[in-house]
């Protein structure tokens, strides 16, 4: 009787447990989502996120939710974490609590070869190949050809003295030129080089919209672009290896990046295919020619607004030019100009060319009483965004005053608080080139140029990073 009782309960004290340990939460399943608003459904808060300053979109959700909450951007659920604690954890984490995933439609414009969309191997096997070029030592040879660009560009669009000049626009004419050479070597004339700049600006535009490819829509455009771009690619590709195979190599001793592409074999023995060269130097030509141009315009604005900062950075740049016996700059004058950089990490400071990054939960990710599920990873992103330390008066005192002096190295800048350049594994491999664009191009500006904003409080859009609505108009004057 007892083993017949024995056989009748066991089962049914399994299915108990079964279920009991079914409905155990874990610690992680313990914890809650963090609160926010969604939006509308696809869109998310995308729209309300353009028209807003990262820093207004920001404090707005913080005051309402909290230092964590959830929203939705460019089609993407998204939690935004604080610094520092969130970016060391997203930063630092790389494939092994997270994982790099941008919005569909950057993968789609970019190309699911560029740096930005791989992971793992992939991504530190191309990383290794792009600093082939973009390392220290093979930049330091190319500052006579930007230093080159510079002086045609101001000679070309600055020269005429007291006439009023977009800066934004001339910026972008100005780093688009420098990487088509650099990255390219690009030597084309001035109206295939508008063309190509204008469908390269409609690609951008497109990389943060919802990936709706419907005719009018500005996702629809941007992949026409991208087209467009790929054919003069696939032209210049051809050209370039008729060149390598050919006696005849121009400029053989300064390489740019497509040559070392075609010619540099990957840690397995590979070259490169044609379409991982076209997502790579895709790109390239958006890190380091709307990233530098917003770099530029900002710090020319705030050089504008301060002239205790310009009489300081011009006499910087008057002894460093007094100092060398030829008219070009060279690496080691650059490095000297110390000055002149903090106010370049002052302007980004206070408008940042890049408002965060997107990572991807490979776990049960716990911050601050919070959890991102393990399973959400399709649709639920992370973000670590500059908002969360830039204007914190915790982190910088006076937070909305500029103040190039913060960044001279008496002043010690917090962990994770400011990363222009991103940081771990996926920190900017092309750092080393915009620091060196933007220095050439205001150490030649500042000594022959004065300006006025005409537009001191003009409107910013964030499209989809920050510009002046009308372009930032001023008023030149040969400086003396």
């Amino acid at each position: 009787m007892v083993a017949l009782l024995f056989f009748l309960v066991a089962p049914l004290l399994w299915i108990f447990n079964l279920v009991v340990a079914s409905r155990k939460e874990t610690p992680a399943q313990a914890l809650q989502i963090p609160p926010g608003n969604l939006g509308w459904p696809l869109i998310g808060e995308t729209f309300r996120y353009a028209v807003q300053s990262g820093s207004t979109f920001y404090d707005e959700r913080v005051a309402k939710y909290g230092a964590v909450f959830k929203t939705s951007l460019f089609g993407s659920k998204t939690v935004v974490l604080p610094a520092p604690e969130g970016n060391r954890l997203i930063l630092m984490n790389e494939n092994k609590l997270v994982s790099v995933s941008y919005p569909k439609s950057v993968s789609v414009l970019l190309g699911e070869n560029s740096l930005i969309a791989l992971r793992g191997d992939e991504h530190r096997r191309s990383k290794a190949l792009l600093m082939t070029f973009l390392r220290p030592e093979m930049l330091q040879k190319f500052v006579g050809r930007v230093c080159k660009v510079v002086h045609d560009h101001l000679q070309k669009f600055w020269s005429g003295g007291d006439e009023v000049i977009r800066v934004y626009n001339l910026m972008k004419m100005f780093t688009f030129a420098l990487a088509c050479d650099l990255l390219m070597g690009l030597d084309i004339g001035d109206e295939e080089m508008e063309f190509l700049a204008r469908d390269f600006d409609t690609l951008v535009r497109g990389l943060f919209q919802l990936p709706i490819d419907l005719p009018g829509t500005q996702f629809c455009r941007a992949k026409a672009a991208r087209k467009k771009l790929d054919q003069c690619f696939d032209r210049h590709i051809r050209e370039k290896r008729r060149e390598i195979a050919g006696s005849f190599r121009a400029r053989s001793h300064e390489q740019d990046m497509l040559e070392v592409l075609l010619t540099t074999r990957d840690e397995n023995g590979e070259f490169s295919t044609d379409l991982a060269i076209k997502d790579n130097i895709v790109s390239l030509l958006f890190a380091g020619h709307d990233t530098s141009s917003v770099a530029l315009t900002w710090t020319l604005k705030f050089l504008a607004d301060s002239p205790s900062c310009m009489d300081k950075i011009v006499q910087e740049n008057l002894a460093i030019r007094n100092s060398r016996s030829s008219s070009e700059l060279s690496w080691e004058d650059l490095r000297k100009l110390k000055y002149t950089w903090q106010v370049v990490q002052e302007s980004m400071r206070m408008r940042p060319p890049v408002g965060g990054g997107f990572r991807e939960a490979l776990v049960d990710l716990e911050f601050d009483g919070y959890v991102v599920p393990k399973g959400w990873k399709a649709s639920f992103l992370l973000n670590w965004t500059t908002a969360t330390s830039y204007r914190k008066p915790e982190f910088f005192v006076e937070p909305n005053k500029f103040d190039p002096s913060r960044f001279d190295g008496g002043n010690a800048i917090a962990p994770y608080t400011f990363l222009p350049f991103g940081a771990g594994a996926r920190m900017c491999p092309g750092s080393e080139f915009a620091k060196m664009e933007i220095l050439v191009f205001l150490h030649y500006c500042v000594l022959q140029f004065d300006w006025k904003l005409l537009e001191p409080n003009e409107q910013v859009i964030i499209d989809p990073m920050p510009r002046p609505v009308h372009g930032m108009p001023v008023r030149i004057s040969k400086r003396n």
